[in-house]
């Protein structure tokens, strides 16, 4: 079971590092098309006109491309048909937030900047470790966080090899080895 998770944590890791390298730049092309869309030029494009914003527009362009075979690779438009339903929290979006300016892409990324994506469900949802209320709780959990970094199975072993580590008994002096109730002492 820890190898499904680890796995399943390695894959939205890796997507959410996809995002973060991707999503700046669908920002820019999404600010640049608002920006031609105003332009003589591309007025005479029905798809620029008619779509609201960049994701729309790419969706339009995209289902053609797809369906005519001008691709050799399996082509799947879909993923600019729909917006995101989750909010969109970029350090530009929060910068025009604050100057006011609500007109921008913000709210116009497509599903598939979505995380988790919308195919993933919640079957990936790890459930975190609920935070502790206390400082000696705190401490614990932050010390059970950092070893469960550190370890893996070589420390743990079977339980029925000993590797040599017991070499050094005690000398055997029978039963008084071991009383209840009093300190061990070879």
């Amino acid at each position: 079971m820890d190898d499904k998770k680890k796995t399943c944590e390695d894959a939205c890791k890796a997507y959410q590092k996809w995002l973060k390298d991707w999503k700046p730049q669908y920002e820019q092309q999404s600010a640049k098309f608002m920006t031609d869309k105003g332009k003589k030029e591309y007025a005479v494009d029905a798809d620029v006109a008619s779509s609201q914003n960049a994701h729309k527009y790419l969706s339009k362009k995209l289902k053609p491309i797809c369906q005519n075979g001008t691709t050799t690779d399996k082509c799947d438009y879909n993923c600019m048909e729909n917006a995101s339903r989750q909010p969109q929290t970029s350090a530009c979006s929060q910068e025009q937030q604050q100057q006011g300016n609500t007109s921008s892409t913000q709210n116009h990324f497509p599903e598939a900047f979505d995380c988790p994506p919308k195919e993933i469900g919640d079957r990936c949802n790890c459930p975190k470790l609920p935070e502790p209320k206390y400082c000696v709780d705190k401490t614990a959990y932050d010390i059970r966080k950092e070893n469960g970094k550190k370890s893996d199975n070589s420390l743990k072993g079977n339980g029925n090899t000993y590797n040599g580590i017991t070499n050094n008994e005690c000398e055997s002096k029978k039963n008084d080895r071991f009383k209840i109730g009093e300190k061990w002492d070879c």
